[in-house]
């Protein structure tokens, strides 16, 4: 029995030997595969970790830029003279003709008398001009003009009197009527020669010159719309203006006299 049991042992020794022997080929196959993963594994980190890494990305350029680097340059050409262009008969250059200095005419004494002295009523318009229409009413004062003949009859005259040189230059300019015994007294502070004309008057008038004293110097009659130039032959210090024929309706002449308000 002991024999028989040592052999048993003995057989069982060798039949585990060789199933060792056996299942060493396969162990070792299994760990080579594991081996030759982990090598793989460790050279593919190896190589990621010494690959540069990627460069930074940069901002895109400019358009102007590209554009630029993309775009030959252009050569700039320098402006030209201008070309020349014909020049129209209008614009071009006119010759001056010189003319002949007019060949003066000879007037009268009193035309070129008149000619040098202004108008004392419508001295701001011209003769020829158009009549402006009026603005506004100038306001004057008021006062009495009394008129005594040779005979010794008189008349009172109610006057608005014009003292300075707007309302005497407006004078009785775009009146339509005025009253009987009404009129204008023009005041000047010093002897005077000026003319009166009747630019723009609407209205017939009759004038007389007074001096310093009160003496009547020239009584002239007007017409309407007209510039002739009215003036006596002497200097004057007052003018009075009435409706036309006033004074010969009442009998004044020459040398009668007036007292002018104070």
């Amino acid at each position: 029995m002991s024999a028989i049991t040592g052999n048993s042992r003995d057989v069982d020794a060798s039949n585990a030997w060789n199933g060792a022997s056996a299942a060493w080929p396969v162990v070792s196959r299994h760990c080579a595969h594991q081996v030759v993963a982990a090598i793989t594994i460790a050279v593919l980190a190896l190589t990621l970790s010494c690959e540069a890494p990627p460069p930074p990305i940069e901002p895109a350029a400019p358009i102007a830029t590209i554009r630029a680097a993309v775009e030959p340059p252009r050569a700039v050409l320098a402006p030209g003279p201008p070309t020349p262009t014909s020049q129209s008969t209008a614009d071009a250059p006119r010759a001056t003709v010189a003319t002949a200095p007019a060949t003066p005419t000879m007037q009268p004494a009193a035309e070129q008398r008149s000619a040098t002295l202004t108008p004392v009523r419508g001295a701001s318009v011209p003769p020829g001009a158009a009549a402006p229409s009026p603005i506004a009413t100038l306001v004057m004062p008021a006062g009495i003009v009394q008129l005594r003949a040779a005979n010794g009859t008189t008349r009172d005259v109610r006057v608005e009197i014009a003292s300075d040189d707007a309302t005497r230059a407006r004078g009785l300019m775009f009146r339509e009527s005025m009253p009987e015994d009404a009129g204008m007294l023009f005041v000047f502070a010093a002897d005077i020669d000026a003319g009166f004309w009747m630019q723009n008057t609407l209205i017939p008038l009759s004038i007389a010159f007074i001096d310093a004293n009160g003496v009547i110097v020239g009584l002239d009659d007007m017409q309407p719309r007209t510039t002739d130039i009215h003036r006596p032959n002497r200097p004057y210090r007052f003018a009075l203006e009435v409706n036309q024929g006033y004074f010969a309706r009442h009998g004044i002449r020459v040398g009668d006299r007036a007292t002018i308000p104070s």
